[in-house]
């Protein structure tokens, strides 16, 4: 899909956490899109994995803590947090919180759990 990640501040980023996630490699994940209308999932990489995960991606993974939001339309949402504990705090307030916030008149969905690394 053309331009699913394209709003993101790093789209070539957001595409490759995305696949990370999608192989089995996010820390942690909740929501359904068919049920939910959002699919979340935390992404910590911590330096010790970086060689792993680069080797598995054949691409260069940076550390960091993430949260991935894919919403209905198949738009995925990067956000970054400047340590693993906010990013599972947001991670944890999303969930309590039944999902993203909703639309912000971007065209894309925000998130509940505020806030993360400008």
């Amino acid at each position: 899909m053309p331009g699913r990640y394209s709003h993101n501040r790093d789209p070539e980023l957001a595409e490759l956490l995305h696949q990370v996630t999608l192989d089995g490699w996010a820390n942690d994940s909740t929501g359904d899109l068919d049920q939910d209308g959002f699919h979340a999932s935390l992404v910590i990489v911590e330096p010790a994995e970086q060689h792993e995960l680069t080797d598995a991606f054949n691409h260069p993974i940076p550390a960091g803590s993430w949260l991935l939001l894919e919403d209905e339309h198949g738009f995925v949402t990067l956000e970054h947090y400047p340590t693993p504990l906010a990013a599972r705090g947001a991670f944890t307030r999303l969930q309590e919180g039944g999902g993203p916030e909703s639309d912000d008149g971007t065209g894309h969905p925000t998130w509940t759990a505020r806030p993360p690394v400008a």
